[in-house]
């Protein structure tokens, strides 16, 4: 954990995507990628602000201000490239210095490692237990219910839903 928060100090997204689990990565493939993903999202948006768009010039503004908030060219962006444009938002000073904080090991109140798994359970924070597990000799963030719903609440922060 203190190693991620390193990473995130150095703001090192190549490192930070090979630290997630393999479900991790799935995720930001499909948020990305799936049938209702950020590509399929920009590309609906985008043609409802197209020249034969009957729409009011409020929701013009709406839709404008919404596809904003997504990535320019998400048909271009690689699961990577997308999960990177998404720390940028999320890397900011205030967050990293919270996250060292929080992954300090004076907030850790256990580990409790089973084989190829470990649970950290934190003495405070919003999400108080981050699951890991060993892939390939390195130790890897796991989804988790818990970091599921982490992850759904900092996109939607980032789409402003």
């Amino acid at each position: 954990m203190q190693s991620w928060s390193r990473r995130c100090e150095q703001r090192d997204t190549e490192a930070l995507w090979k630290a997630l689990s393999p479900d991790a990565q799935t995720f930001y493939r499909t948020e990305l990628m799936g049938p209702r993903g950020v590509r399929a999202t920009v590309a609906l948006e985008r043609a409802a602000l197209g020249p034969d768009s009957m729409i009011s010039p409020e929701v013009r503004k709406q839709k404008e201000a919404f596809l904003a908030t997504l990535p320019e060219n998400p048909e271009k962006m690689t699961p990577q490239d997308y999960h990177a444009w998404r720390l940028q938002l999320e890397l900011t000073a205030e967050n990293i210095a919270n996250q060292t904080r929080l992954f300090g090991r004076e907030n850790i109140e256990t580990i409790e490692i089973e084989g190829e798994r470990a649970t950290v359970v934190l003495k405070h924070g919003e999400t108080k237990r981050y699951s890991w597990f060993r892939h390939d000799g390195d130790w890897k963030f796991d989804v988790t219910p818990s970091m599921l719903r982490a992850l759904e609440a900092a996109r939607k922060g980032a789409s402003g839903q």
